[in-house]
């Protein structure tokens, strides 16, 4: 059973990871990209309960395939950082702007 849940992880991974790539080179936006995160979490997550999961194993695919993709999106956005930005506080935004945007599904108002 461990090793269909690894074999799983790296599905999920592969996938996301392409779903990824696309959208970066067709240059979608953030609410566009976030749901289909979404959608592959879930759709391991009702593998794994078909497959007779605890809930303590499907959260813990779900948060470790949500960590990848953060890092994906995370190290993109460094990447597209304002000049002079500093890394870290790039990447602290990045994290942020993610978990917003998962948690809401849209991009977080600006303040002033």
């Amino acid at each position: 059973m461990e090793q269909d849940s690894h074999s799983l992880e790296k599905t999920g991974r592969a996938i996301l990871k392409r779903m990824h790539q696309h959208y970066i080179s067709e240059s979608l936006d953030d609410t566009e990209f976030i749901p289909f995160v979404k959608a592959v979490l879930q759709g391991v997550a009702d593998r794994m309960t078909a497959a007779r999961r605890t809930d303590g194993q499907i959260e813990d695919m779900r948060l470790a395939l949500k960590e990848y993709c953060k890092e994906l999106y995370v190290d993109e956005w460094v990447k597209n950082r304002e000049e002079g930005e500093a890394i870290d506080a790039a990447r602290e935004e990045g994290e942020n702007h993610f978990e917003y945007l998962f948690k809401h599904g849209k991009h977080p108002s600006r303040q002033r």
